[in-house]
């Protein structure tokens, strides 16, 4: 009988397990980082597949209203520590507020050792077996540490920035030859292109990207912070006409939680200093005028 029982609560454990994989964050809750009006777009060809007016643009999500039976309190906590989240198979869709579609995003890790498991293949993934190789989370890391603070501002110049980092994660995560990068680098465009090359666009854009990939080769590890992922998107499109529902894939996304500045940390820490400081003066008052009562 015990042994019985084990195996039930066993199984049970892993079915909240599988559960708990599963992560849905309301449409209402994703919004495009850049007015749409305002929002770049490109034309590319991904391994001889041609996409055009593409938007290029990172995703921001809200945390409340994430209701899935898997949107743990740690899972939403790296939701909520992710401003920018961007794309990183782009021809993959996604919904988004205001994109006239309703329902949710249905997401079934943000554990990056999960990738191989649950992640869609893209091209460089299919070639690497599956997931992200050690160059791909390494490049990465070192495109949020060189530019995330400029792709993070609200101006003209940070919209800018944050495109261009969007162009730059397509072109680490999506080019097969990412063994050579250091010797041969990471290129968009013209015949040093591989699998992934931009065909149209801004040119101020492609350049500005061009730039970020550049600099991966002189630019150090990513030493702090998270590398953040949301993987393996699907949601149900209904076609009322056909009276048919299609499982459509949302692309994965990665994003960064950037470390506390160190100058915020000295800051609260002297506040807090400083407060301990306060209380010790006021027990000491109070110490002595109790002394001087009882006197």
């Amino acid at each position: 009988m015990s042994t019985f029982k084990s195996i039930a609560l066993t199984s049970l454990l892993l079915l909240a397990a599988k559960v708990q994989a599963q992560i849905n964050i309301p449409v209402a809750n994703v919004t495009l980082d850049i007015p749409l009006g305002s929002a770049y777009t490109v034309d590319f060809n991904l391994g001889g597949n041609t996409r055009t007016g593409v938007y290029v643009d990172p995703f921001k999500i809200s945390v409340p209203g994430i209701t899935g039976a898997g949107a743990t309190p740690a899972e939403k906590a790296i939701i909520a520590s992710t401003a920018l989240w961007f794309c990183m198979d782009p021809l993959q869709t996604i919904k988004y507020a205001g994109s006239g579609v309703s329902g949710d995003l249905v997401y079934q890790s943000t554990n990056p050792a999960n990738f191989n498991k649950y992640t869609e293949a893209t091209v460089a993934q299919i070639n690497n077996g599956g997931g992200l190789n050690a160059t791909e989370i390494a490049d990465i890391g070192k495109l949020f540490a060189q530019n995330y603070v400029a792709a993070s501002a609200t101006t003209a110049t940070g919209l800018l920035n944050a495109a261009a980092l969007q162009i730059a994660i397509w072109e680490v995560v999506n080019e097969s030859n990412n063994a050579s990068a250091a010797v041969s680098g990471y290129h968009l465009t013209g015949v040093s292109a591989g699998n992934f090359s931009i065909t149209s666009g801004n040119a101020t854009l492609i350049a500005t990207a061009q730039t970020m990939l550049t600099n991966i080769a002189s630019a150090l590890p990513l030493s702090s912070g998270t590398l953040d992922y949301l993987i393996d998107g699907t949601y149900s499109s209904y076609n009322s006409t056909t009276c048919t529902t299609t499982t459509v894939l949302v692309q994965d996304l990665v994003g960064w939680a950037p470390p506390i500045p160190e100058s915020a940390n000295f800051a609260t820490g002297a506040f807090g200093l400083l407060g301990l400081a306060v209380i010790a003066k006021l027990r000491s008052r109070k110490a002595k005028v109790s002394t001087q009562s009882i006197a």
